[in-house]
């Protein structure tokens, strides 16, 4: 069924069912922003500013870099700070009732590091190392190309 209803210009639909359509459209729209990173790279000498298409999931893709005339294509990666396994057992005695009760927790930081390696048709290469929160979706880094131009990387 869909949200709304129109007939000769007139739309139908409860308050209600019109509310939760339009709750669902914000949060849908609210997951698909949060998923876009804009990546912008400085070259610290001219200030000369770049930019990047990303493409991939939450550990690594293809990227795709812009840098004055050169375009260069290639893979990142992002690895997190590692995590944690925990375990527990308990039991409880009253008279001659007895419980018992396990669990296991599993965490994983938000938090890493990452790598992209690129290189554009004429041989450039560019590589950058870049610190990364999934929780926040920021990120900073520092990119070198075989020139030595260093650029400032932040994604955001």
């Amino acid at each position: 069924s869909s949200c709304f209803h129109e007939v000769d210009g007139l739309e139908f639909g409860g308050e209600g069912e019109q509310l939760k359509c339009w709750a669902l459209i914000l949060v849908a729209a609210a997951v698909l922003a949060s998923c876009a990173h804009n990546v912008t790279f400085v070259n610290r000498e001219t200030g000369e500013r770049g930019t990047a298409t990303v493409k991939g999931g939450s550990r690594g893709g293809d990227i795709q870099i812009t840098l004055g005339d050169k375009i260069y294509n290639g893979t990142w990666i992002f690895e997190s700070n590692g995590g944690s396994i925990g375990f527990a057992n308990g039991t409880a005695f009253s008279g001659t009732a007895v419980a018992s009760a396990s669990g296991m927790m599993f965490s994983e930081s938000t938090a890493g590091g990452g790598t992209i390696l690129a290189s554009t048709d004429d041989g450039s290469t560019l590589r950058c190392q870049f610190s990364y929160n999934q929780m926040g979706n920021t990120g900073l880094g520092v990119c070198q190309d075989n020139h030595n131009g260093v650029y400032d990387l932040q994604i955001h």
